[in-house]
């Protein structure tokens, strides 16, 4: 199943930006969003993160920490509107459920404390990550979903184009009529549309901000 969040994608992981700085070690200003603070070590916390959580070694290249700074400036542009708009963090209960997720793949809770040693993190701070994932992708859907429609004629070509050419080509056997394939296609559909609209709101919003990037912090 194609992800309904692919632009979204880059909100899976994120730092708790804006946090106490006696929480964090800080080693260098690497970018400025306004006046929210991304350091070097916030960006190497986040490839790590990342990396833990979809099982992949960390990258620290340089063309790396880049990237991150960029998914960690469109993070911070939306962490400022969910200060603005007051929207309610997840609960404690919610974080708890995704970690237990997290320990059951790791096999035993031994198994997991040592992975997050060998990459280099603290369950408080996959906590603070994971809080932040949750309530970031709760809030791009209560901010741009709503009145996002699909016709009938846009899930038929989804269906004749898309649907039917991946799924035989997965050699997956008869592919399922298109009533039952409707409701996926129309929540990759929706998700489409609303990684276009969060897309033109973070260049809107990027351009209101002042945006600072620290060039030797990425040497």
């Amino acid at each position: 199943m194609e992800a309904a969040v692919r632009r979204r994608g880059s909100f899976l992981v994120t730092l708790a930006l804006g946090l106490p700085l006696a929480a964090e070690v800080i080693d260098r200003v690497a970018v400025t969003v306004d006046r929210i603070v991304i350091t070097t070590s916030d960006i190497s916390s986040h490839i790590r993160v990342a990396a833990f959580l979809n099982e992949e070694a960390p990258d620290l290249s340089a063309a790396a920490r880049r990237a991150a700074a960029q998914r960690l400036v469109e993070q911070a542009l939306v962490q400022r509107e969910m200060e603005i708009l007051r929207y309610p963090a997840p609960s404690a209960t919610d974080v708890d459920a995704v970690l237990e997720q997290l320990r059951k793949r790791a096999g035993s809770p031994q198994i997991f404390e040592a992975r997050l040693a060998e990459y280099g993190i603290t369950e408080s701070e996959l906590r603070r990550s994971l809080l932040r994932q949750i309530m970031t992708l709760r809030f791009i859907d209560f901010r741009f979903r709503p009145g996002i429609a699909v016709s009938d004629a846009e899930v038929e070509a989804y269906y004749r184009d898309e649907f039917l050419p991946r799924f035989r080509s997965d050699g997956q056997g008869s592919p399922p009529p298109l009533e039952e394939a409707r409701e996926e296609i129309e929540e990759i559909l929706i998700g489409r549309r609303v990684d276009e609209a969060l897309d033109r709101w973070l260049a809107a919003a990027a351009a209101q901000a002042n945006i600072e990037y620290r060039e030797e912090a990425f040497q």
